[in-house]
C-alpha cells in the first residue's frame, strides 16, 4: 500500500470501511497490524531487528525502511494512530481511513 496511488488507496479505505460495518474488531487488528509494521520499520531502520517481533519479511522491512525518513515513518505511525482512534470515536469509517491513506507517505514503487 505504501507505494501504491491514490486510487487503490481509496478502494483500500472503501473496502475498510464496509469491512467496519460488519466486522469492527476485525477492522480494529488491522489499524493495530499497521502501527505495528510501521514501528517495526522504526526498529530495522536503526538497526534494532532484535525488537522485530517476526523478522520472516526482515528482507521487505529493510527495503522499505530504506525508501522511508524517520518524518515519514512518524507520520505513517500517526496516521495509523489516529485512524485506529478514529473508529473509536464514531467518526465515519471511510474518511478515517481516506485521511489515514493520505497521511501515510508514497513510497516509489
Amino acid at each position: 500500500m505504501l507505494a501504491s496511488g491514490l486510487d487503490k488507496r481509496f478502494d483500500y479505505a472503501q473496502d475498510m470501511a464496509k469491512e467496519f460495518q460488519s466486522d469492527r474488531s476485525g477492522v480494529t487488528r488491522e489499524t493495530t497490524r499497521w502501527t505495528q509494521v510501521v514501528r517495526d520499520l522504526a526498529f530495522v531502520k536503526h538497526g534494532m531487528t532484535d525488537r522485530v517481533p517476526t523478522i520472516h519479511n526482515l528482507e521487505q522491512l529493510e527495503e522499505i525502511s530504506n525508501q522511508m525518513s524517520d518524518d515519514d515513518i512518524g507520520r505513517a505511525l500517526n496516521a495509523a494512530e489516529e485512524t485506529r482512534d478514529a473508529l473509536s470515536s464514531n467518526v465515519l469509517p471511510q474518511l478515517a481511513f481516506e485521511a489515514m491513506m493520505l497521511n501515510t507517505p508514497v513510497l516509489a514503487a
